[in-house]
């Protein structure tokens, strides 16, 4: 059994990158490969079962919904929402927060106390809420989910960044290029930010899956794109009055959800594991 569970453990990250490399497919080739328009109604299909089931077609294998809109149509465009939300958002967050953290803890002083203090008030918002106050100014929108994970993700990155950019200025390979001539910018981009990149690397696959949970909180809350365009949280919304007649609108986007959070979770320990040094010695 131990041996078992050992190859278990051991084949996690292949699974999970696999499951990771497919919804990325899925969502990027969703103009190919989805089976029908995500938005098109069509009443006279309302509420049909996925395919195995009494009733259920094998155009629409994961059933439709209460508009008779193709599931699976709405779940590979829903995917795509959700990517790029987390794409975007944690692209900007990274190059903000690790430029932020870089300069912070390479000039210490009144420099690392400002930004600090300001990661720290960042850190303390309640996301949820701030969204919803956006949405009500704004109205909702992916660009307003995007805005709001961005402003709350670039605070971990400079607080990571921060940390590890103490310790480094002072070795010894710094001090050489400090004393001959070097410049505070050159030291920090070309001898400090490229012995960071592997915490950076790490810490933004681990948020992936943050972000995708949050657009989805969201959207299931209607701060997100509105309707008709597919989301996953917006799926599972519409579908919640009907869980005991058509369960499988609540089903399948949730199962989504959960496997693309948990596979980039898995995945992203798999690569702290294999990028810092400690552990493998050990």
């Amino acid at each position: 059994m131990t041996a078992h569970w050992a190859r278990v453990i051991r084949h996690a990250p292949l699974a999970a990158l696999l499951i990771i490399a497919a919804m990325i497919l899925m969502a990027a080739g969703a103009d190919l490969l989805a089976p029908h328009s995500p938005i098109a109604v069509r009443m006279e299909l309302a509420l049909r079962p996925p395919w195995f089931m009494a009733g259920g077609q094998h155009a629409y294998p994961l059933g439709t919904d209460a508009l008779g809109r193709d599931v699976l149509s709405r779940l590979m465009y829903g995917g795509r929402a959700s990517l790029l939300v987390a794409l975007i958002s944690i692209s900007v967050s990274t190059v903000v927060g690790t430029g932020f953290g870089l300069v912070a803890g390479y000039a210490g002083g009144w420099v690392d106390t400002v930004i600090m203090r300001a990661v720290d008030v960042v850190l303390t918002l309640p996301v949820i809420l701030l969204a919803l106050i956006f949405v009500v100014i704004a109205g909702p929108s992916l660009w307003v989910v995007t805005a709001i994970l961005t402003l709350v993700l670039w605070s971990r990155f400079a607080r990571l960044v921060r940390g590890e950019a103490l310790a480094w200025k002072h070795r010894e390979f710094v001090q050489y290029a400090r004393g001959a001539g070097s410049t505070p910018l050159r030291i920090m981009c070309v001898h400090v930010l490229p012995n960071l990149l592997n915490s950076v690397v790490v810490l933004a696959t681990l948020q992936v899956g943050f972000a995708i949970v949050v657009e989805a909180s969201l959207s299931f809350l209607g701060a997100g794109a509105p309707p008709p365009s597919p989301t996953w949280g917006g799926m599972i919304a519409a579908g919640r009055t009907y869980m005991e007649t058509a369960w499988w609108l609540v089903l399948f986007p949730g199962t989504a959800i959960v496997l693309t959070v948990l596979s980039f979770n898995l995945f992203g320990d798999w690569l702290r594991d294999v990028l810092d040094p400690t552990i493998q010695q050990l």
